[in-house]
């Protein structure tokens, strides 16, 4: 999927990334502001840098095991978003810059492996981290 596929297409609620598609460009949901459900399906192996960036309406998403990167900021400015379930384990420098906002989810997902995780704290701000636990 190329990057700005759907940027600022802010009327978008839901989407589906079929089966085949191997890769989220960069900014390719960027300011979706009233998507609220992703479905990504197994085989894509890279979300890319802000491919997500200001989806607010976006609460929950579940990343495949099938992903193996994601990109510098790719979730940052989804204030709803309050839950991420990895179904696989993404590693070291993989995990982009500030994915998830500024916060610890990427420290926590290192060292806690697969699994749901619940946003419990904070503004996503450098001065007030978002803090992630594992369920």
């Amino acid at each position: 999927m190329g990057e700005w596929a759907f940027g600022g297409c802010y009327n978008l609620e839901s989407v589906t990334i079929a089966a085949g598609v191997t890769a989220i460009g960069n900014n390719a949901f960027e300011s979706c502001s009233y998507l609220t459900s992703v479905t990504i399906a197994s085989g894509v192996k890279t979300i890319g840098h802000e491919a997500f960036l200001i989806c607010i309406g976006l609460n929950s998403i579940t990343i495949p095991a099938s992903v193996t990167a994601i990109g510098n900021y790719a979730f940052d400015g989804c204030a709803s978003l309050t839950s991420v379930t990895f179904e696989g384990t993404i590693t070291g420098s993989s995990f982009g810059n500030n994915a998830f906002g500024y916060g610890d989810l990427s420290a926590k997902h290192s060292s806690g492996g697969p699994g749901t995780y619940t946003r419990t704290s904070g503004s996503g701000t450098s001065n007030d981290p978002y803090v992630w636990t594992k369920q």
